[in-house]
């Protein structure tokens, strides 16, 4: 776990050696204006 200003970044590896990464956004942040990269 990796604090981030108001974020949380969180890294799992998982058995297969690959890495997951799950960042938390804080609740104030406009989501709409910026959609997620991979849409």
């Amino acid at each position: 776990m990796h604090p981030f200003g108001a974020h949380l970044i969180l890294y799992f590896v998982r058995p297969t050696g690959s890495i997951f990464v799950v960042r938390v956004r804080h609740a104030r942040e406009d989501w709409m204006s910026e959609p997620l990269p991979f849409q």
